[in-house]
């Protein structure tokens, strides 16, 4: 963490912006100063305006309230929700809370800036306060911070603040305790226990009050506004019989019994929840905890001791705070300096809601000095090999010219070895003319001798001519297998595919019809018995092994005039005794 940091807490009714440093675990206040923001409270959109106004105001004040700062977001701009999820591992803990989130944030993740804190862990269930806004609304509020001077480097939700703050001053003293942290809007409520503590945001705060006011007087707010706080901080005197005194009165004694019945459905939800004792004591804070009478009202209606909380107990004073403005102030900088407390408390709780974008840009922009440097490093890190490379230079071409002459010799006897590599592959390519003519020498007697068995078997059949047919198919026309590459790194080379040969044989020949009458041979009966005997033929020829492969229906020719038929087959050849 920097030991400087500039907070900055944008309420619903006022922004204080300070600046605090730490030094040898001591967390100092250089400077600190408030504005109130003026703007109709019934419209939502009003308020970003109101408060870009109040930052200009303030930044105008002090040159420190300027450049990177932590913005402390109030809980009715944001999705604050409390969830319990199964105590699993730390690996296992961020997706089931991103499960969680998308169960229970009301828009979805990717529109979201959100985030978690682990506020209690009792071994069987883990306590998470999730926070989320919606990614729109965080850019929005960044670029505007940007325009008046101010660089955003975290967005943290007000409501984990005031705890970090108790820490801070009661170091490891966490008795039972309630924190009342009463603001415009709403107020928060902490539980502080040893073992965690438990967040209940109420939507209870001073306009609360001031409508109650408005609507008892028939004023308007923004005057009922002023009359409240002219009445309770003691800037203009009342009679007693003043008309306005009496309705002041009334609606602040609602209010008070108001806030005690949500103070105590807090702390009945809170013992449900946590099953842990009531708490001891109630520290107020924020400015609406200011109202006359609040105190001993809530200690008589909680029965347990109320008091101030008072963060600047453990703050060091710089010179430019003034010890009085700061004691008018402590009530309104619990949330400051529960995230200054990141300073001396790195463990301190918090979400940043920051856009990731921005986090991205931000991380890049810490990052460019060093890059800077890292490339003015490479530039010159080839400095100190320039000498030593202009000396070698003339060794170099001397050497250049030596390898050329050796180039030029091993080039003279590269073509030489390609011309009898040519050569060799011609030779090759003869030698495989003849290749299936040799392998097959013997081939022919021991099929003409199977030929002749078969054409006996069928009687008066005789062959007129045989005629061989051979196809060659050439392999596609590939790279030299000299020069090919593998195609993969570590795969060998593939070698070039061989041409295939297909072969078949073409037979004519005639069969003798045993018939007196040449026109018998043209009868249905006698046709049919000359094609039996022809697929006899066939069947014989097809055991003609292993030369044949299959056998080509045959062709028929019946003669009218003489008792002779004509018949042609094609014999396809096994490839692998050719003949």
């Amino acid at each position: 963490m920097p030991s400087k940091s500039l907070v900055i807490n944008c309420g619903a009714s006022h922004v204080a912006a300070a600046v605090f440093t730490s030094a040898n675990g001591k967390l100092t206040l250089e400077e600190l100063d408030t504005r109130d923001l003026r703007y109709d409270v019934a419209k939502e959109e009003a308020w970003l305006p109101a408060l870009a106004e109040g930052l200009r105001d303030l930044s105008r004040s002090s040159v420190r309230f300027r450049g990177k700062a932590t913005f402390i977001l109030p809980g009715y701009q944001l999705l604050i929700k409390p969830i319990k999820v199964p105590h699993v591992e730390a690996a296992k803990q961020a997706q089931i809370i991103a499960f969680e989130a998308q169960n229970n944030i009301p828009f979805p993740l990717t529109e979201a800036v959100w985030g978690s804190q682990v506020i209690a862990d009792d071994g069987i269930e883990t306590e998470v306060l999730l926070a989320a806004q919606k990614a729109e609304s965080a850019n929005r509020f960044c670029g505007l911070m940007s325009t008046i001077g101010f660089e955003p480097v975290s967005l943290q939700p007000s409501s984990l603040l005031d705890y970090n703050a108790y820490k801070l001053v009661h170091g490891g003293d966490l008795e039972d305790t309630l924190i009342v942290n009463i603001g415009a809007r709403s107020t928060n409520l902490t539980f502080v226990s040893p073992a965690g503590l438990f967040i209940r945001n109420v939507n209870l705060g001073g306009n609360t009050f001031t409508q109650m006011v408005a609507d008892a007087t028939g004023k308007a707010f923004t005057v009922a506004e002023d009359l409240k706080v002219s009445f309770y901080s003691g800037a203009t005197s009342f009679e007693a019989d003043d008309p306005a005194v009496a309705p002041l009165q009334a609606r602040a004694l609602d209010f008070m019994k108001r806030l005690s019945q949500q103070v105590t459905q807090s702390i009945i939800a809170y013992r449900r929840a946590s099953n842990r004792a009531a708490p001891a004591r109630i520290l107020l804070t924020g400015r609406g905890s200011l109202l006359a009478g609040l105190p001993e009202f809530l200690s008589d209606a909680q029965k347990v001791s109320v008091d101030y909380f008072n963060p600047s107990t453990s703050l060091e004073v710089g010179a430019r705070v003034d010890k009085g403005t700061l004691d008018s102030l402590y009530y309104q900088i619990s949330e400051v300096v529960g995230d200054a407390a990141r300073l001396v408390k790195p463990e301190s709780m918090g979400v940043n809601l920051l856009p990731p974008v921005i986090r991205a840009r931000q991380t890049f922009q810490r990052q460019k000095p060093f890059l800077v440097l890292a490339a003015a490093c490479l530039a010159l890190a080839p400095t100190p090999m320039l000498y030593r490379y202009y000396s070698q230079v003339s060794i170099l071409k001397n050497e250049a010219k030596d390898w050329t002459t050796r180039a030029d010799s091993l080039n003279s006897l590269a073509k030489a070895r390609q011309k009898l590599a040519d050569e060799a592959t011609d030779t090759s390519n003869q030698i495989a003319q003849y290749q299936d003519l040799y392998d097959s020498r013997f081939n022919w007697i021991i099929f003409f001798s199977q030929l002749q068995d078969a054409l006996v078997g069928i009687k008066d059949v005789w062959l007129d001519s045989l005629q061989v047919v051979r196809e060659v198919t050439k392999p596609p026309v590939v790279a030299d297998a000299t020069t090919a590459t593998p195609t993969k790194p570590g795969q060998a080379t593939a070698a070039p595919v061989a041409a295939t040969t297909t072969y078949k044989l073409n037979l004519k020949g005639s069969m003798l019809l045993r018939v007196d009458d040449p026109s018998i041979s043209l009868k249905p009966e006698t046709q049919k018995a000359t094609i039996n005997r022809l697929d006899t033929l066939t069947e014989k020829f097809l055991k003609i092994q292993p030369f044949v492969k299959s056998v080509e229906p045959a062709t028929i020719n019946f003669r009218a005039d003489v008792s002779i038929v004509d018949f042609s087959f094609t014999v396809n050849i096994n490839p692998a005794t050719p003949l």
